[in-house]
């Protein structure tokens, strides 16, 4: 039996089973995978081999799931790949998410545009939303994770973990240089990189003073107006 053939049959025996084919000729299903009834395949989706999807989640296009579970009314939006790692239930992923590396998501976590999870593990209700790498971490619940946050886990020889405790707020562009502890209902503001411990229910601001020199960015472009005329003659 060709790999058509045997596509066909199984594509076949799971829209018996109540699952929605988008486009059943460009999609690809392992032998050995469970999908829950209700459930959505988006087209150029590939389900690789010991996959278990829940009932009625929706798995969107061009997606890319290997040995992970994904739970009920869980949501996988397009172009997202996900492999040895497991996503609750009611959890919004993608899209063009990369969860990965035994990471744990647990109930109603969304995971946005751009966002890398390595080998860590997300409570219920946590929302890391945009352009963020988490790896090595420990994540409570009801984190909001700012837009453009990393975890610094390497150090050139080990991995090292991050631990954000329930209900922190990490704002925007936040550097987390690891191993480090942020504790309950900490803020970090904006644009921080945070090296030491937080403790719990505490603003942590870690930014370099700023300075505004009056007038000198016209300095700045006549000194780039003098290099662009020195160089041309």
């Amino acid at each position: 039996m060709t790999q058509a053939n045997t596509q066909e049959k199984l594509i076949q025996y799971w829209q018996e089973q109540g699952v929605i084919f988008v486009d059943p000729w460009h999609v690809f299903i392992s032998p050995n995978v469970i999908i829950g009834t209700g459930t959505i395949i988006g087209y150029n989706s590939f389900i690789g081999e010991q996959v278990t999807i829940g009932t009625n989640c929706v798995i969107g296009e061009f997606c890319t799931i290997s040995n992970s579970i994904i739970s009920d009314y869980s949501s996988i939006k397009p172009f997202t790949v996900i492999s040895e790692s497991s996503i609750g239930s009611q959890c919004n992923i993608g899209p063009f998410a990369h969860i990965h590396s035994n990471s744990v998501i647990k109930n109603n976590v969304n995971i946005g545009n751009f966002v890398e999870i390595k080998n860590s593990t997300l409570d219920q209700g946590t929302f890391a939303k945009h352009l963020s790498y988490l790896g090595d971490a420990i994540i409570g619940q009801n984190v909001n994770i700012g837009a453009g946050t990393i975890t610094c886990n390497f150090d050139g020889k080990q991995k090292h973990s991050t631990i954000i405790q329930d209900n922190a707020f990490i704002g925007s562009s936040t550097t987390i240089v690891a191993p480090i502890n942020i504790g309950q209902d900490a803020i970090t503001g904006a644009g921080s990189t945070i090296t030491q411990d937080v403790p719990a229910n505490c603003l942590a601001i870690g930014r370099a003073h700023q300075v505004n020199k009056l007038e000198y960015a016209q300095i700045i472009r006549l000194r780039q107006q003098n290099k662009i005329n020195n160089t041309s003659t």
